[in-house]
């Protein structure tokens, strides 16, 4: 499996995309003609994060079977979370898979190890993915997707509504992260690592600092043209600069490429409602403008309880207005008495 199949995985994985990760992982099987058990161990993620366990069950103990090294670990914490998952869970299957990891986690391989700790990330249990990151850049401190890795789980905790919910201060976790993120692209051979730029962008537009997230992305735009996802961050980041004409122009770059590509559709929506809210809009800037007293009515505002404006309320409601001044002058004469009950007048 690629580099470049794998980010697309993580990018739509960590934005709860998990249809797209099916997809992305289905293309890449059709395309090769094979049956690659990295791309379909994400694809069973994919499958197993939409409710679909059973499916997912029975790819993970496929690529089980085959007695691939670099997937036994991250394929045995698959299947406990699967079955843990399953209606009727298969206690004997838990234990014996528990057993199983305990006895690999010690001598998993590097990669095994970098892929059991992103599969934990996305299945909701940062701490656990922590743990098999720090234990691989132990081992291997310049590995640059361990670094990268570790900088977006301190990344996450420095998400507000992450944040809140652990009581961690946001500010320490983007230190930490800035630091995994500026080391990774340090240890960068070559090209700048991918992950690692999307990182440092969402780390500078979670610190405001949107026109440093922009250079960040433009980089990324040059050095991966086939990356959609981060033309559809930079649109999100015009957008908190609020710069609409370059979001729109950048959203639409994006649908030319992804016709079906939801941020951009909503973005795009949201925009053209606002204006067509705009256009339609009864009082316009001007003449909300001091300068046009003689547009607003002179009539005092209705009651929030009056189902009519001022204008209509004044016709409609002068017979009514009319019997009462009348019924009120027969109440002062002396000789008027009010009808008995049944009574016609």
């Amino acid at each position: 499996m690629s580099g470049e199949v794998l980010a697309l995985v993580n990018y739509y994985a960590r934005n709860g995309y998990y249809r797209h990760v099916q997809t992305v992982c289905n293309e890449v099987l059709k395309k090769r003609g094979s049956t690659d058990p990295t791309l379909v161990f994400w694809r069973a993620l994919g499958m197993l994060k939409e409710g679909s366990v059973n499916e997912a069950i029975a790819d993970y103990e496929g690529i089980k079977s085959r007695g691939d090294l670099q997937l036994s670990l991250p394929v045995k914490l698959a299947l406990m979370h699967a079955h843990q998952l399953s209606r009727v869970i298969d206690g004997e299957a838990v234990m014996t898979l528990q057993s199983q990891v305990a006895a690999e986690v010690q001598n998993a391989p590097d990669r095994a190890r970098l892929t059991s700790a992103l599969l934990m990330w996305h299945l909701g249990d940062p701490e656990s993915a922590k743990r098999h990151c720090a234990q691989l850049i132990q081992m291997q401190p310049q590995s640059v997707p361990a670094l990268t890795l570790m900088g977006w789980l301190e990344l996450q905790g420095a998400e507000p509504e992450t944040a809140a919910l652990l009581g961690t201060d946001p500010a320490q976790a983007l230190a930490r992260a800035e630091k995994a993120f500026d080391d990774a692209l340090a240890a960068c051979t070559a090209k700048k690592d991918l992950e690692a730029l999307m990182g440092k962008a969402r780390l500078l537009a979670l610190r405001r600092n949107h026109r440093e997230a922009l250079e960040q992305l433009n980089q990324v735009i040059v050095l991966y043209p086939w990356f959609l996802p981060a033309l559809v961050e930079k649109f999100g980041v015009l957008m908190a600069m609020g710069d609409w004409e370059q979001a729109i122009e950048t959203a639409q770059r994006v649908l030319a490429q992804d016709a079906n590509n939801i941020e951009a559709l909503r973005i795009t929506s949201v925009f053209l409602l606002s204006q067509a809210r705009a256009r339609a809009s009864p009082l316009s800037p001007l003449s909300q403008h001091p300068s046009a007293p003689a547009r607003r009515s002179a009539c005092p505002p209705s009651p929030p309880s009056s189902p009519v404006s001022c204008p209509r309320r004044s016709l409609l409601s002068w017979p009514l207005r009319r019997r009462r001044a009348t019924r009120s002058r027969w109440a002062r004469s002396p000789t008027w008495r009010r009808p008995s009950s049944g009574t016609s007048r």
